[in-house]
This record gives structure tokens, C-alpha cells and sequence, in this order.
């Protein structure tokens, strides 16, 4: 049985933004998908929804945008937009970075830094035998941290002659 339509599939994933303090943030991406997916939209994994600071549009031909008008520094993060049909699920995303904005009354102040920290921590997953597995987290941090990652085998307990 052949499936009708195309699954989600995003012809122009998101862009890291960098604004100042009090800007609009913009979001911009294309989404292609038959039936229409549906669009989701999320900043560290909660999904947002339009207020009077935030507007989401989607348009017929899937050009898809995320306002948030007069940012401060906790619209900084990891944004997210998931597109779904019957047919399937994709996603694309991208950084905020909110600077300061300094006016010339404030002194910058010294970099005192920030611990790694987990946005978006790693979830278990079940798969099939053989299929493809897709893993996503998100760190911050400043310096931002290097991300390793290793597979573990199962650690089974061995037995020391001495």
C-alpha cells in the first residue's frame, strides 16, 4: 500500500539570530508537506503560543514565522519549529542570542562566565532493530561547552583473580 502526499520536510530550516535587548526576534522557515503539517513552535522545549509580545503566522505556500517583540535576556535560547502530518514529523532550530545592549551610562562588566548546562537534556528512546535513532540535546554555557558523544555497552561486573 502506497502512501498518499509527502511527509513534512523543511526547504529552509531556521538561522541563529543575534539581537539587542528590547528588538524584535525574528524566526523564518519554509515547510513543505501534503496534507499541510501542522506547525509547532518552542523555546527550550516549551511550546509556545501567540500573546500580545508574540506572533506565529503561518502562510498557504508554508513560509512560517515566530515574532517576539521587545526581547529581553530570557527570550535567549534554543527555538524550535516541528512540522506534522499523518504522514510524518520534521523539525529545524536555531539560537537565540540576546546581548545587552548597553547604553553608554553602563560599564560592561567582566566576563565571570556561566557552568555547562542542559537546555534540552537527552531523553531514553526505543527503536527497532536496524532503524535509524535521531538523539538531540542542548547545552549552554560560557565559554560555550564542547558536546561528546560515546555509546555505552551494558557494563557487566567482572571478576578480579586478586
Amino acid at each position: 500500500m502506497k502512501k498518499e502526499g509527502a511527509e513534512p520536510f523543511f526547504t529552509k530550516g531556521l538561522v541563529d539570530q543575534w539581537i539587542d535587548r528590547g528588538e524584535t526576534l525574528t524566526f523564518h522557515c519554509i515547510v513543505t508537506g501534503d496534507p499541510d503539517p501542522k506547525i509547532k513552535w518552542y523555546r527550550n522545549g516549551t511550546l509556545l503560543k501567540p500573546t500580545d509580545r508574540i506572533s506565529i503566522e503561518k502562510t498557504p505556500d508554508g513560509q512560517c514565522t515566530l515574532l517576539i517583540k521587545d526581547c529581553s535576556l530570557t527570550d535567549e535560547g534554543v527555538y524550535r519549529c516541528e512540522a506534522e502530518n499523518p504522514l510524518g514529523k520534521a523539525k529545524t532550530q536555531a539560537n537565540a542570542h540576546v546581548e545587552m545592549g548597553l547604553s553608554k551610562a553602563e560599564k560592561p562588566k567582566e566576563k565571570s562566565g556561566e557552568p555547562p548546562k542542559f537546555i534540552i537534556p537527552l531523553e531514553d528512546t526505543t527503536v527497532l532493530l536496524g532503524s535509524a535513532v535521531t538523539l538531540e540535546c542542548k547545552v549552554t554555557g560560557e565559554p560555550m561547552p564542547q558536546v561528546k558523544w560515546s555509546k555505552v555497552a551494558a557494563l557487566l561486573p567482572t571478576l578480579s583473580p586478586y
